[in-house]
């Protein structure tokens, strides 16, 4: 009977020499979320077994991948095995379209009278990755070159046709209507991953690949989306819920799914109406509308919703929209392309149509955590794995309450410490207690789950690095979003000497980020890569701060931003701006930074 299979993993080879292992190490972490996803598998010389013909084993590997990394230096270039043997068997499968052969220049060499010098190379413009100032952006341009590849790849199709018996037929079946379901989940994933961004794009979140147990709120929001016969206007979207429910994740996972069906996709915060402003400010600068129609609040308005009511097919997404009155006059009337809110449970009632998030059921809870924690690869399911990690993760999803938040911290503990589900249901069984002899109660509207969980995963980061300690309190005194790293480095005069090190800020950033304590992301417009923290990160680190400790971490990130001012006044966002004013008016704050931030704030605000 005819079966749909799902397609393997791309097998990528990497060809190198050997005095540039410590580089293939460092390729080899930034694939490593592509390997998570189980769309790539990597294979080089050291994988070789002992007492195998090494000569064969390379052959052969190098005969079945689809994809072939050249990892260019003089000693690539000098070595005879790699240049004579591996790069010219590799030119010749590539000519014949039998795999695809990229070279990644790793240092300066003499590659552009090379044989593979037509092709296009990574990183960008073929400069060595070892002379970037930063280079964890280079290795990024190397990471996303590569999925642009693997996008092609992923269009194909394989079907197979197997003989089977009467039992093994009605196996066979089951497997197909199972993976018939999958495919109703995946399928539009797996199109996303490769469908091209709109022309106009400023979604500053990235894909996550392990959303979970919301598909039917995305399937909502496409048919809400979906212009009714007779109606002018299709109604506004909100996503609604409590925090930590992952509304933000939600907006952002139909962005992607969803993005095909856009010319433009706007992204805006809507803390406050300085975050509104200067998103609408982005927006018109994107759409390069007139300058002199942008001066003041009221015109910036009514040009930009000029423009969205002649255009069509547009997405406007304003995230964080818990004010309805600050967020009501920025809202399009009489439109034709959609907007979506994410906002607190009831606040934008009136205002559109609401989609309610709920707490993860087990099975979806228990999912989420698995494949956060590596035990489940990509799209594999709870049957993949043992019914004792199936079965400990589903306790574990109902007693923090299925809060994506709190689960998601929960596996990547899990994923970094390797001690299991049942080991992190034991740690959360016994020492969730101390969770009310800690709390303050000042902030008491984040879920105990998600305290929980950050609490744990932070403990052992600053065991790891106490650096770590240090960063999180700064960032949770700065605006939340937009967080320029190189402010970091420039305000390290009040910060301490991890700041002022390039090489070890990059350790402790990695570190948080591997605990999904702080997010990371490159601005390719402005060529600067910004932080994010949650917003619920930043109430529990400051519940848990005395009076002191959080005015000491408050001037000192007016201090951080004064310093960075005059080297990145102009790519800084104007949030953190006003962040600092509010700093500066609730602490009574009268140093001489001060001054240095209100004099920009007149100038530009």
């Amino acid at each position: 009977m005819p079966m749909t299979i799902h397609h393997e993993s791309v097998v990528l080879f990497l060809s190198y020499a050997h005095e540039d292992e410590a580089l293939l190490r460092i390729l080899e972490v930034h694939l490593s979320l592509l390997k998570r996803q189980s769309l790539i598998s990597t294979w080089y010389d050291r994988q070789i077994v002992p007492g195998t013909d090494w000569a064969e084993t390379i052959s052969t590997h190098l005969e079945q991948a689809s994809i072939i990394l050249l990892l260019v230096s003089p000693d690539f270039l000098a070595s005879d095995y790699c240049y004579d043997v591996e790069m010219r068997r590799a030119l010749k499968r590539h000519e014949s379209k039998e795999a695809r052969v990229i070279p990644i220049i790793l240092r300066p060499c003499g590659w552009n009278h090379a044989p593979f010098a037509h092709l296009s190379c990574l990183p960008q413009d073929g400069k060595p990755i070892t002379t970037w100032d930063n280079q964890d952006i280079a290795w990024n341009d190397v990471e996303t070159g590569i999925c642009r590849a693997i996008d092609s790849l992923f269009s194909l199709t394989a079907n197979v046709s197997l003989y089977t018996t009467p039992t093994e037929e009605r196996k066979a079946v089951e497997e197909e209507k199972h993976q018939k379901e999958e495919v109703a989940t995946v399928h539009r994933r797996r199109a996303s991953f490769s469908a091209p961004f709109p022309e106009v794009w400023n979604v500053p979140r990235r894909h996550t690949p392990f959303f979970t147990g919301c598909d039917h709120v995305l399937q909502q929001l496409a048919d809400g989306f979906l212009l009714e016969s007779g109606v002018e206007m299709v109604q506004h979207q909100a996503i609604t819920g409590l925090g930590g429910m992952g509304k933000t994740q939600t907006a952002a996972e139909y962005v992607y799914l969803f993005r095909a069906d856009y010319k433009a996709v706007f992204w805006v915060h809507a803390e406050t109406q300085e975050t509104l402003i200067a998103d609408f400010k982005t927006i018109a600068d994107l759409l390069e509308l007139p300058q002199e129609r942008l001066q003041d609040r009221t015109s910036l308005i009514q040009t930009v919703q000029g423009w969205l009511k002649k255009q069509a097919d547009w997405l406007l997404v304003f995230d964080n929209a818990d004010d309805p009155a600050l967020v009501d006059p920025f809202l399009p009337s009489a439109t034709r392309g959609h907007v979506l809110l994410t906002t607190r449970a009831g606040a934008m009632i009136g205002q559109a149509q609401q989609l309610v998030l709920e707490s993860l059921k087990p099975e979806d809870g228990a999912l989420c955590i698995l494949r956060r924690a590596g035990i489940l690869k990509g799209s594999k399911q709870l049957h993949d794995t043992l019914p004792a990690n199936v079965e400990a993760a589903q306790e574990l999803s109902q007693k923090m309450g299925g809060l994506p938040m709190a689960l998601e911290q929960a596996g990547a503990y899990i994923n970094d410490t390797a001690c299991g589900v049942k080991g992190y249901l034991y740690l959360y069984e016994r020492y969730r207690p101390r969770l009310y002899q800690h709390h303050s109660g000042t902030v008491p509207d984040y879920p105990e789950a998600v305290a929980f969980a950050w609490r744990i995963s932070r403990s052992i980061v600053e065991r790891s690095d106490p650096a770590a300690s240090e960063l999180l309190c700064l960032c949770a005194y700065l605006a939340p979003e937009g967080i320029p790293e190189k402010l970091l480095m420039l305000g390290a005069p009040v910060l301490g000497p991890v700041a002022g090190d390039l090489f070890a800020l990059n350790l402790t950033i990695r570190l948080l980020r591997t605990y999904s304590l702080l997010n990371r992301e490159f601005d390719r417009d402005t060529e600067l890569t910004r932080l994010s923290i949650h917003r619920i990160m930043q109430d529990i680190l400051i519940d848990e701060m005395d009076e002191p400790t959080r005015q000491l971490w408050a001037e000192r990130a007016v201090r951080a931003v004064s310093l960075a001012l005059p080297a990145i006044g102009d790519n800084l966002p104007q949030a953190q701006v006003q962040n600092c004013l509010q700093l500066i008016e609730q602490w009574h704050m009268s140093f001489p930074e001060v001054d240095v931030i209100r004099k920009y704030a007149e100038k530009v605000m």
